[in-house]
């Protein structure tokens, strides 16, 4: 069986051998789609893609610098809540708080 498929295999080459003449033919080769334009394409959206990143940590390390700015002010050292508050505010608040408890309890009970 196998003998005889190398033989019918091999008349089949020879009989179809002067098929198999020189063309002039032009041969359009698609190996450089990954070898030349792939890597081409890829270095183009790598440096975009980090061109993207640079800005947007640019932009992020700039509203962390406004972020901790603006935190700094409104409680750090030399903020408003940071200065020792006065006995005479602190019972002002305390009055005001408890008599709008007393008028808003009278009013509902």
């Amino acid at each position: 069986n196998m003998l005889q498929l190398l033989l019918f295999s091999g008349l089949a080459f020879f009989l179809m051998l002067p098929l198999m003449k020189r063309t002039l033919t032009i041969t359009l080769d698609t190996d450089w789609l990954y070898r030349r334009f792939g890597p081409a394409v890829l270095s183009a959206i790598a440096s975009a893609v980090a061109a993207a990143h640079q800005a947007l940590d640019a932009a992020g390390r700039r509203q962390a610098r406004g972020a901790l700015g603006l935190f700094h002010r409104h409680f750090g050292p030399e903020s408003t809540m940071a200065r020792t508050p006065e006995t005479a505010s602190m019972v002002l608040v305390a009055v005001v708080v408890l008599s709008a408890f007393l008028i808003l309890s009278f009013f509902v009970w």
